[in-house]
């Protein structure tokens, strides 16, 4: 973790500043632990800073067993390749966030990487830091980027984006490619974007929404359970986003695609019920006021 990033750091649950304790190598935390003065203890393992604790992060042993053996870091990193350099509204974004000289966070980057792989496209020197509530997945992230010498100034911050362990006011860009719309109750995960980013700020987002009509031939009962858990299931990202506090700056939706069985837990059970689900892309750019 670089020194840039050092200052952003505070207890989750406590709000106490942290002291950092281990092994710096040429302005890196590369492992330690951070300190609380309420007793927490968080640790640093090979650049990768643990703020999550006893956590169900959905990915089991097997699971990313099956990521690092089926190599899909560099496969993920390379579809990303393949797409850069397009005139398209996913390069823009990528473009005018890594024009930026300030600190970014990448919600819920995942074995895909978010827009991270394309930030660094554009400026190799970004400071970006990739977050995931699996920090093993940020691991083999670190590893990859580290063996191919890319991204310098990457950090990676493994916590829960509804509990972020960073200061108000203290980010320049929050950005996100489907991260928020992985995240369960992404309503607190939007507010924790909001509270982190500096008056000014920018938010970038490409997400999805799932077409009413198919949505509305699951039972009633389905329905509830999965509006209870993604409030924007059904893309309604502006009525969040306006809700948070932020000022929308540029918000379009852009082709529909099909969700596979094998995609989602929710394609897989609409699968059950003899449903074909759709979704739209929602690309959105917000900005917190002054």
């Amino acid at each position: 973790m670089h020194r840039v990033f050092w200052s952003l750091f505070i207890d989750p649950y406590t709000g106490d500043v942290l002291v950092f304790d281990g092994v710096i190598v040429n302005d890196d935390w590369i492992d330690g632990v951070l300190k609380s003065k309420s007793g927490n203890i968080y640790k640093v393992i090979d650049n990768v800073v643990a703020f999550v604790k006893d956590v169900e992060t959905g990915w089991s042993d097997e699971d990313l067993e099956f990521l690092r053996k089926g190599g899909w870091i560099e496969r993920n990193w390379e579809e990303h390749m393949r797409r850069t350099g397009r005139r398209d509204l996913w390069n823009s974004f990528c473009r005018e966030i890594a024009e930026s000289s300030g600190l970014i966070l990448d919600v819920a980057s995942g074995p895909g990487g978010g827009l991270v792989p394309c930030i660094l496209y554009y400026n190799s020197n970004a400071y970006v830091l990739m977050n995931d509530i699996e920090y093993r997945i940020l691991l083999m992230w670190r590893e990859f980027l580290k063996k191919t010498d890319r991204g310098r100034y990457v950090g990676f911050l493994a916590a829960d984006a509804c509990r972020l362990p960073i200061r108000d006011n203290s980010l320049d860009i929050v950005v996100s490619a489907g991260g928020f719309s992985n995240i369960s109750g992404h309503d607190r995960a939007l507010r924790e974007a909001y509270r982190v980013l500096k008056p000014g700020g920018r938010l970038y987002m490409i997400e999805g929404g799932v077409l009413r009509e198919d949505f509305e031939k699951l039972p009633p009962s389905v329905q509830r359970k999965w509006l209870e858990k993604h409030p924007a299931l059904l893309g309604n990202w502006d009525e969040l986003i306006r809700e948070v506090g932020f000022t929308i700056t540029f918000y379009e939706s852009k082709g529909v695609k099909t969700i596979s069985p094998d995609e989602s837990d929710l394609g897989r059970e609409a699968h059950r019920y003899g449903v074909v689900l759709r979704y739209a892309g929602f690309y959105i750019k917000a900005e917190k006021p002054y």
